[in-house]
């Protein structure tokens, strides 16, 4: 079952062999004990090397935990299996068999010694940083590794600054690499960032992207408006054209209130888009836009306006007016003689400014058929 469904049965194999072992062992049959460890890594291995491995860590263990055994082939194993591995992919036994080995040397200066022996047999080398980790730090690095929010990092942070500012942190990081890698480095990363500039500065652009997710997740505007009340470090983002910019330009330029009107009335908007219209902002006229698209479903009114106002903006390379025309077939003449109108008095303000676009967004507008 094993060999078939590895990631399904290798624990349990591990658990019988264990138990195999422990039993030959009080029968006095040490030799045996080992063999049938040996006999199934031997099958399983050239089929599934990781299965192999993990067998491995199992065999080691047995054998440096067990008196009589070969304490010596244990720990040459796993000095082998502690290595450094070649590839950047999570590797668990890699990682059990370092906290096997720190576990062992804590148990007397004697067993420190033996590893020590062992280690530079193997690798020409004293023994490494990871094998002094202290459980507390690999316990409290790892808690913050997997906070379940930016939140609740920089509270872990918070509540442990000195543990997590030290250099043992960087070697426990550098540990939990050889279970996520991509989470020890994104930890590694910051980590850097909040010794240089502070946590709170390190920790703000990711709690407030981590508060965009959950605002705009929200279904309903009265929840939506509440939060906002609640988050108003949120003001500070620009997030690109959309709904949720749109209300966080309007509450910055006015208030929350004023910025959730709307969204929930029709009439407010398009107030908020003729003053808009008359004074030239092309910020607000673009941030209405979306509102018109997203909410309203109006898209021909959403797109005159994006158009518009990238006139305004000084960006005609990126207005097109051919692009309104699927639109206008479908629109009501009433929708179509208001953005006639709009736009003309825009070209007439503006008469200077591109007159060629404006001219041609309102013969699109007129078109019939």
């Amino acid at each position: 079952l094993a060999e078939q469904h590895p990631a399904t049965f290798t624990p349990n194999l591990a658990m019988s062999l264990n138990t195999l072992a422990k039993r030959l062992t009080d029968a006095g049959a040490l030799s045996a004990a080992a063999q049938a460890y040996e006999q199934v890594i031997v099958d399983l291995s050239a089929k599934h090397p990781a299965v192999g491995r993990a067998l491995m860590l199992e065999r080691d263990r047995f054998l440096i935990r067990e008196p009589g055994c070969s304490t010596t082939a244990g720990l040459r194993n796993l000095a082998r299996l502690a290595s450094i591995p070649t590839t950047e992919a999570p590797d668990q036994v890699t990682f059990h068999a370092r906290k096997t080995l720190r576990a062992y040397v804590q148990e007397s200066a004697e067993h420190r010694e033996d590893l020590a022996a062992v280690w530079h047999d193997e690798t020409r080398t004293p023994l490494p940083s990871w094998l002094a980790l202290a459980p507390q730090a690999l316990s409290t690095v790892g808690a913050w590794t997997t906070t379940h929010s930016w939140s609740d990092s920089y509270a872990h942070w918070t509540d442990h600054t000195e543990l997590l500012s030290s250099p043992e942190a960087a070697v426990a990081l550098a540990e939990y690499a050889l279970l996520d890698p991509e989470a020890a480095a994104q930890h590694q990363v910051l980590r850097e960032e909040i010794l240089i500039e502070g946590a709170t500065a390190a920790y703000r652009p990711l709690i407030l992207g981590e508060q965009l997710a959950d605002w705009t997740a929200l279904t309903t505007w009265d929840e939506s408006e509440q939060y906002l009340r609640a988050h108003p470090d949120l003001l500070e983002l620009d997030p690109p054209d959309s709904v949720p910019g749109a209300l966080l330009h309007a509450a910055r330029t006015h208030d929350i209130p004023t910025a959730y009107v709307l969204v929930r009335d029709r009439t407010a908007l398009q107030q908020y888009i003729d003053n808009a219209l008359t004074t030239g902002d092309a910020d607000a006229l673009r941030h209405a836009a979306a509102i018109e698209d997203e909410v309203y479903a109006d898209q021909l009114s959403a797109r005159t306006h994006h158009q518009a106002a990238l006139l305004l903006a000084g960006t005609p390379d990126e207005a097109d007016p051919a692009d309104l025309a699927p639109l206008v077939a479908d629109a009501s003449p009433d929708t179509r003689n208001r953005l006639i109108s709009e736009t003309a008095t825009l070209s007439a303000t503006h008469a200077q400014q591109h007159a060629a676009h404006w001219v041609r967004i309102i013969q699109v507008l007129a078109a019939t058929g």
